[in-house]
């Protein structure tokens, strides 16, 4: 555990079950983390009209995805790759209407 309460990114997930992460910067993600996701988003929208979203958009963005998917953003970081298939996923699903 760090020392403002947070998960380290490589802590048991068990252990986030005992913590409420209340804000995003409590996940402790850096600009390449950020990058990442935006780099999801643009990707996925690229045919659609390429959305680029600003750092407070993402956030938001963020605070929509399942718990789980920010659990598992927090635990292996938003550049590993089954868990930025799954934002692709989510996104099209729950953003796009379309059916994956």
């Amino acid at each position: 555990m760090n020392p403002n309460g947070g998960l380290h990114r490589f802590e048991s997930c068990q252990d986030h079950k005992k913590i409420k992460v209340m804000k995003v910067e409590d996940y402790n993600f850096d600009k390449n983390d950020w990058a990442h996701f935006h780099d999801v988003i643009l990707d996925v929208t690229w045919d659609d009209g390429q959305i680029d979203l600003n750092q407070e958009e993402m956030e938001k963005l963020f605070w929509e995805l399942p718990e789980d998917m920010r659990m598992d953003a927090h635990k292996w970081g938003m550049n590993d790759t089954p868990w930025r298939d799954s934002l692709w996923v989510w996104y099209e699903r729950n953003k796009m209407g379309k059916v994956v």
